[in-house]
């Protein structure tokens, strides 16, 4: 008696993998919002942590070379913004080359953080770091989203520089006082 030759490892049918696309479509679709959120508040958390290291970075400079360093804010002609510093003086960071220490360009523009803006609350968009007195122009520089999401740099007039997150509890920083 011969036994008809039945196929061990048939493979899958289309109706299975139609499912199986069907699920993961599914599986996608509800991971998609969160994980553009996620990237989103990471580059936030980034251009924060960036201004906030910059700033910190003049401040060491200002002590380092006993001189005062200049950090100006300014809008730039496309509508984007940039911020640079130098020693003594406020510099233009639009143009290549003017925010300058020893020979390194000190710019940050918005070309580098897409989606990213930048609103200073200082008194004529500079901060002067003066390490003589251990002083600094006191204000706050807040970094907003493409969502609309909020942090903020804030600087005091005895250079103390800190985050914090307006409305409180964004990305795990305090509220703004």
């Amino acid at each position: 008696m011969r036994h008809k030759d039945r196929r061990v490892g048939r493979g899958i049918t289309l109706v299975e993998c139609l499912v199986g696309l069907a699920v993961l479509a599914i599986v996608l679709s509800a991971g998609l919002p969160a994980y553009t959120g996620w990237r989103e508040s990471t580059r936030l958390r980034g251009a924060a942590d960036r201004l906030h290291n910059d700033l910190r970075l003049a401040q060491s400079e200002a002590h380092r070379r006993l001189s005062n360093v200049a950090v100006s804010f300014r809008r730039t002609a496309d509508g984007g913004w940039c911020y640079g510093w130098r020693l003594e003086t406020a510099c233009d960071c639009e143009q290549l080359q003017h925010c300058v220490i020893d020979g390194t360009e000190r710019a940050v523009r918005s070309d580098d953080w897409p989606g990213i803006d930048l609103a200073p609350g200082i008194a004529g968009n500079t901060l002067i770091f003066n390490p003589r007195r251990s002083t600094v122009t006191a204000g706050h520089i807040t970094v907003v989203g493409a969502s609309g999401d909020q942090l903020r740099v804030v600087v005091s007039g005895i250079g103390r520089i800190r985050q914090c997150a307006p409305g409180g509890g964004l990305l795990g920083l305090s509220e703004c006082e």
